[in-house]
């Protein structure tokens, strides 16, 4: 996830499928920004009082405050990913959903620049370790959230549902697909 990219449609179609799915499991939202740094902003040299200005009243630092509105509490963790440092990025979320109480359900919101990619990734994605990793800490009742953005290929929302599923070792009809445009959020509930 960029800064410069919040607040965008995909991001709108994004916050929609997280907060129904923490209502429906009637938990939080656990929020893996995989934050990098604007390419667009250092390329450009923008002014930080002009990018402040347009990008209006709210940034990605307060989307604790969504959840407030909408009824689910938001846990972000917004620092910025590198992928050599990719197991010290994931410790304090692993260290959250290891230390929830014993009922907490929670939803785990993993959010790339692009989505799951298995051959030559980069940082701009989320990649099968990572999600191995994460998929051991959470517990039956929570769900995964994987942002998806369009491929192209013409069924790429069934590929990269299907590539998920085998990187977590599920049947390839667990993982649904939330699709709105060019974006396609990929959900999987632990059982």
């Amino acid at each position: 996830m960029q800064r410069n990219w919040f607040g965008d449609e995909r991001d709108l179609w994004k916050w929609t499928v997280a907060i129904r799915a923490a209502r429906r499991v009637q938990g939080e939202i656990v929020y893996v920004g995989m934050v990098r740094k604007n390419e667009r902003d250092q390329r450009c040299g923008y002014e930080p009082v002009v990018l402040n200005f347009f990008r209006g009243e709210h940034s990605l630092d307060d989307i604790s405050e969504l959840g407030l509105r909408a009824g689910s509490l938001i846990v972000p963790f917004l620092e910025v990913y590198t992928r050599p440092k990719w197991k010290e990025y994931l410790e304090p979320v692993i260290a959250h959903l290891r230390s929830r109480p014993q009922g907490q359900r929670s939803v785990v919101l993993i959010d790339p620049d692009t989505g799951l990619c298995i051959q030559n990734p980069t940082a701009r994605h989320v990649r099968q370790d990572e999600l191995q990793h994460i998929w051991q800490e959470i517990r039956p009742g929570d769900v995964l959230l994987i942002y998806q953005h369009q491929q192209r290929r013409g069924e790429w929302h069934k590929e990269s549902a299907d590539k998920l599923a085998a990187c977590l070792h599920v049947a390839e009809d667990r993982v649904g697909r939330l699709r709105c445009k060019d974006v396609c959020m990929l959900e999987i509930n632990k059982t």
